[in-house]
């Protein structure tokens, strides 16, 4: 039954985390996932308003302590501060990595850029998903695996109880109120041990009366029997006794292969 389990959850789990990954190739295809880049620009493009702000209000101390703070952030932005000459040179730079900014009469130029992560940092986010995913796929295949073959564990044990002869084993009670048809297959099954063991019962009682009723003619034939070695000359009268005893008993067996027949007979139609 372990081998069935494994072999379900497997497949099952294949299936799911299949179909995730599917979803997450379609959604790279067609960029529909994270904007990073998105992020990453404006996050310079954020930085380059803050430090032009900086250099205009507070002077160049303050945006070289905020480009400081910023490089200390991993994965943010590298911001440069350099004085390039006096005002004049000032020209119309104004990208989102590029700013030419003038502040005490003195060009700044502010450059803001993204680091390249490294390998951890920039492998680790794109895997969190994927291993989410699997995680995710496997406690629900394991789950469903264990829901769907558990009731077949119940229904094997079951079958190997009525093999062994043990007709009151009952499965029913074990499948945590299914309303399914596993559940429609369980109470079939409690219904034929108990008609096994009905049948067994009354077999049992059969035999008791069939084992009595055999014994009298029998014990009437030995008395019989003894007479005779005791006195031979009642042989003529004993006869007859001996006749109705014996035909007794070939009545009783007459009637036990009878109910033999018809039992097997109502089995074949139940089949």
């Amino acid at each position: 039954m372990r081998g069935l389990f494994w072999k379900f959850f497997t497949i099952t789990w294949l299936m799911m985390a299949a179909s995730i990954a599917g979803l997450f190739a379609i959604s790279a295809l067609l960029d529909v996932g994270p904007l990073s880049q998105d992020i990453a620009r404006q996050q310079r493009v954020f930085a380059l308003d803050v430090a032009e702000r900086l250099l205009a209000q507070e002077g160049q101390e303050a945006a070289k302590s905020f480009a400081r703070a910023a490089r200390a952030a991993p994965q943010l932005v590298e911001l440069s501060i350099s004085e390039i000459g006096p005002a004049s040179v000032c020209g119309d730079i104004d990208t989102e990595t590029m700013r030419d900014v003038v502040a005490d009469g003195r060009c700044i130029r502010v450059t803001s850029t993204t680091p390249e992560p490294g390998i951890v940092a920039g492998t680790w986010p794109k895997l969190v998903p994927w291993l989410s995913a699997l995680i995710a796929s496997a406690v629900s295949a394991f789950w469903l695996a264990r829901y769907l073959i558990r009731p077949v564990a119940y229904l094997r044990h079951g079958l190997s109880a009525l093999a062994h002869g043990r007709f009151d084993v009952r499965i029913g009670d074990k499948m945590d109120g299914r309303k399914d048809e596993v559940m429609a297959l369980a109470h079939d099954f409690d219904a034929s041990a108990a008609r096994l063991q009905e049948l067994q019962e009354v077999q049992q009682r059969l035999f008791h009366d069939v084992s009595h009723e055999l014994r009298s003619p029998l014990s009437r034939l030995q008395a019989a029997t003894g007479v005779l070695r005791q006195n031979p000359s009642k042989l003529e009268a004993m006869m007859d006794r001996m006749d109705r005893e014996i035909e007794r008993i070939d009545g009783l067996v007459g009637e036990i292969l009878t109910l033999a027949r018809l039992t097997a007979g109502s089995g074949d139609r139940a089949v």
